[in-house]
């Protein structure tokens, strides 16, 4: 048996090593940022057996949202779904479940201690809790934005982010949620894509 997501034989593309230069590279800048402030990002992860329990139910809206986004082919979410399917989807689909789990890992970790662990708290400081999420959140949003649903997507997500480390006051919560998710989604999205030149489900590995 294989843990392979498609049938190709072909090596899986620089996506894994590209994740660990970007995402590795945020939580390496989190980190150095970090030594410059009053609590760094690594002490707000509290390794607290209920707050793991936290992230990963935060997961189960996300995933249910995806779902139903899923079924759109129209509008604005449906030119998303095609994007996601032309361009986003190819790029993972020779990973195996290991590399999609290293990924999302990566992901998570990276961009949380960047984006809520660094970036949030500051800006809370200075300017307040709401006006903090809202302007990391679109950062994050932009940062993402394949296209402009897409953007707004993942600021709405980014702040639903920034609420759980705020609410929890544990950076352990969004990592889960945002690993966990990221995980579900590039399985879900690489077994149900469809194939551009043939609009059909992409083939699923033999288990």
């Amino acid at each position: 048996m294989t843990d392979e997501l498609t049938t190709t034989t072909q090596p899986p593309p620089n996506i894994v090593r590209l994740a660990l230069l970007f995402e590795g590279g945020l939580a390496v800048l989190a980190c150095a940022a970090g030594c410059f402030l009053v609590t760094p990002p690594w002490q707000r992860v509290l390794w607290r057996p209920t707050d793991a329990a936290y992230g990963l139910a935060a997961t189960l809206p996300l995933v249910v949202g995806l779902f139903f986004m899923r079924r759109v082919r129209s509008g604005s979410l449906g030119k998303l779904n095609t994007v996601v399917d032309d361009i986003l989807v190819p790029l993972f689909a020779n990973c195996s479940i290991w590399q999609l789990g290293f990924i999302s890992l990566v992901a998570g970790v990276g961009e949380e201690l960047f984006f809520r662990g660094v970036l949030q708290p500051l800006l809370v400081t200075w300017w307040g809790a709401i006006a903090g999420i809202c302007v990391v959140s679109v950062v994050f949003g932009l940062l993402h934005a394949l296209t402009i649903a897409y953007a707004v997507l993942a600021t709405l997500v980014g702040a639903y982010l920034g609420w759980l480390a705020l609410a929890t006051g544990n950076l352990l919560v969004p990592i889960i949620t945002h690993a966990l998710y990221d995980f579900v989604a590039l399985i879900y999205l690489v077994r149900t894509s469809f194939a551009p030149s043939t609009d059909l489900p992409m083939n699923l590995s033999q288990r």
